[in-house]
């Protein structure tokens, strides 16, 4: 009988002794936490569409800013609510790749969701009202009938943007797309800011010339 209390006692001594060697009990799959880096941010919890050729958010939402290292940089417009000046869901929009520098400022945008048949202007908007301080007239051209608008080439501005006369010299550029029969070539004539794209960003371009 003192021999079977002994064998017993031995044997619920290995139960209690074995899991401690063996590093514990493991957790079940509730107790288990994730462990490493965290993840990176979904861009689509910022900005939505795919992307296109050099990873650039391709869609209404995408970042402004200089791609990567190099001498190009890239600007979204979009469609904005005047009382608030907040992006309009699903409005018209814009993007425009151009030069940080150089001699001329080159440049390509193409819009989006606009009014079909209608003449549009791509330009530098100086601060204060309307907008010749001093401003420039970028592009123009005409929409297609299905709103969509592309404007290409280079221009000298003979000037850095923004200009030190400009109101938001010390903060950048405001480049817009407007009516051009809101727009004489040098300044704002008329006011019906629902009808264009303002800047996400404000920007700047070093005029090499000057």
């Amino acid at each position: 009988k003192a021999l079977l209390v002994l064998v017993t006692a031995l044997a619920l001594l290995a139960i209690m002794v074995i899991p401690v060697i063996a590093g514990g009990p493991k957790a079940t799959k509730g107790e288990r936490g994730r462990s490493g880096k965290a993840g990176k941010p979904n861009v689509g919890d910022v900005y939505s569409g795919p992307t296109d050729d050099g990873g650039l958010p391709e869609g209404k939402g995408g970042r402004s800013g200089e791609a990567g290292k190099s001498n190009v940089a890239h600007l979204y417009l979009h469609e904005k609510d005047p009382s608030n000046w907040e992006i309009v869901e699903d409005g018209a929009w814009g993007k425009m790749k151009y030069n940080l520098s150089g001699s001329e400022f080159c440049f390509l945008f193409n819009g989006h969701g606009l009014e079909p048949n209608t003449a549009y202007s791509l330009i530098y908007y100086a601060d204060p009202w309307p907008g010749d301080h001093p401003g420039a007239l970028i592009a123009e051209g005409t929409t297609n009938g299905g709103g969509n608008i592309n404007l290409a080439g280079s221009q000298d501005l003979a000037m850095d943007l923004p200009d030190p006369a400009d109101e938001n010299y010390s903060n950048g550029a405001k480049i817009w797309l407007v009516l051009s029969s809101d727009y004489d070539g040098a300044k704002m004539v008329k006011w019906n800011p629902t009808e264009y794209l303002f800047e996400y960003d404000l920007i700047t371009f070093d005029d090499t010339d000057e």
